[in-house]
C-alpha cells in the first residue's frame, strides 16, 4: 500500500487516514497512480482533509510503499 503524507500547516499529515480525502478531487491512492508526473507540473495541488480544503505546492507531498514482511 502507498500512503501519502502532505505538509498542512506545518503538520506531515497522513492523506490515506481519512477516507474522505482528496487530492484535486481524486482519492489520493487513485491520484497517485494516475498522476505520478503532475507532481512538478503543477503550482499547486487542492487537498480536502478532514472537511478543511488546502493548497500546498506539490514538493509539500511524500510518499512512500510498506513493504511486506514474510
Amino acid at each position: 500500500m502507498h500512503y501519502l503524507y502532505a505538509n498542512l500547516l506545518g503538520e506531515w499529515t497522513c492523506l490515506n487516514l481519512d477516507p474522505s480525502s482528496s487530492i484535486d478531487g481524486i482519492h489520493p491512492d487513485l491520484w497517485l497512480t494516475q498522476h505520478p508526473e503532475l507532481f512538478f507540473e503543477e503550482k499547486f495541488i487542492s487537498i480536502v482533509y478532514a472537511g478543511v480544503h488546502y493548497q500546498i505546492h506539490p514538493t509539500q507531498i511524500q510518499t512512500f510503499k510498506m513493504a511486506k514482511k514474510w
